[in-house]
């Protein structure tokens, strides 16, 4: 149930979103609408260590970042509880006007959101929760993409913006970007990414299938293949470079946040699993290949699909054990890549 609320006078905002990258993405345009709507307040984002960064990034939206201390039942922090129960004190006696659940449908997060003590409460719920003084049910069906589900969410407030990404690049770090992808700069064919991570083993696509897929878009092309992740994905790189040789250039754990975005807006095509590559895809308006397997784009893809073209595995593999990426041949992707850089790439790269 919902309960009479006035929106009058809200000068602290928090959200609590205490996920990685993409989720962030998807949540973005509603933090834009939020100070859109409330121009004056300040907002708190609770998250992960990692998003100091992204609340560092976003000032124009985000003004605090607080890390989340852990909550029964949320299994993103262990918990101590007497880390959390210091964490609530302070945020009651902090005094927010307004708290906002971003983490998912609130079975647990609306626990943790409505002990913040916010004169008003906002998030999904299930099974006609009613801690939250304002709420929506949160539903599986039908498919919406997550990033107008949390536009929606914040339209109860009168808070509306567009579905748009975006990621600001500073300075420095297109000039580290340019010293770093600078190899590719001198070759006459497209500069092609290939981003084989993911958070999770069952969105990926086997790197041996990548290496397969650069060797043909290096005959087909002349592309560069630059390779891009986290150190933990150094391994990755091995079997693109056996089968592509000097055409490629390796930045696997050479990147931080701002220098990949930077790298990823420099390519004209790049090729990823469902992760926060394809995001950074989106926000910079860099065409992209988005390969899918136990997740669908509808949900979690871009909202541009024109210039981000989606590969649903499912759709490919008539029988598979764990994930259909892991059998997913690579003519659909090579079919999408081929589709993209006949329709996007025009002339080598000049993005600096």
């Amino acid at each position: 149930m919902n309960h009479p609320v006035a929106l009058d006078n809200i000068e602290k905002i928090a959200i609590f979103r205490a996920l990685f990258l993409g989720d962030l993405f998807f949540t973005l345009p509603a933090f834009r609408a939020l100070r859109e709507r409330f121009p004056n307040a300040e907002i708190t984002l609770i998250g992960l260590p990692w998003a100091k960064e992204f609340v560092s990034r976003f000032r124009h939206y985000l003004d605090r970042f607080l890390e989340f201390p852990g909550y029964p039942g949320i299994i993103e922090v262990d918990v101590n509880p007497t880390r959390t129960q210091e964490f609530l004190i302070q945020a009651r006696d902090y005094g927010y006007d307004l708290a906002i659940q971003m983490q998912g449908n609130g079975t647990t997060s609306n626990g943790f959101v409505a002990e913040l003590g916010a004169r008003i409460s906002l998030g999904h719920a299930v099974n006609g929760d009613d801690r939250l003084t304002i709420s929506i049910p949160f539903t599986e069906r039908p498919i919406k993409n997550e990033i107008l589900r949390w536009l929606d969410l914040v339209s109860l407030l009168g808070a509306h913006s567009t579905p748009d990404l975006e990621f600001p690049i500073y300075p420095h770090e297109r000039a580290r970007a340019e010293e770093l992808i600078r190899p590719a700069l001198y070759n006459n064919g497209p500069i092609v990414g290939m981003h084989m991570g993911a958070k999770e083993d069952i969105r990926r696509w086997p790197a041996q299938r990548f290496g397969e897929l650069a060797k043909i878009l290096v005959k087909l092309f002349d592309a560069t293949i630059v390779l891009t992740g986290t150190s933990q994905e150094i391994g990755l790189s091995k079997e693109v470079e056996a089968a592509v040789g000097s055409n490629v250039v390796n930045l696997i754990g050479k990147t931080d946040l701002g220098t990949f975005a930077a790298v990823v807006s420099s390519m004209d095509l790049l090729v990823t699993n469902d992760t926060g590559a394809s995001h950074i895809a989106a926000a910079t308006s860099t065409p992209s290949v988005v390969l899918f397997g136990p997740t669908t784009p509808e949900q979690f893809g871009p909202i541009n699909q024109d210039l981000h073209k989606a590969v649903k595995a499912y759709e490919h593999v008539q029988s598979y054990s764990g994930s259909p990426l892991w059998e997913l041949p690579v003519e659909p992707v090579l079919d999408a890549c081929i589709y993209m850089l006949q329709n996007y790439y025009v002339k080598p790269s000049t993005a600096f």
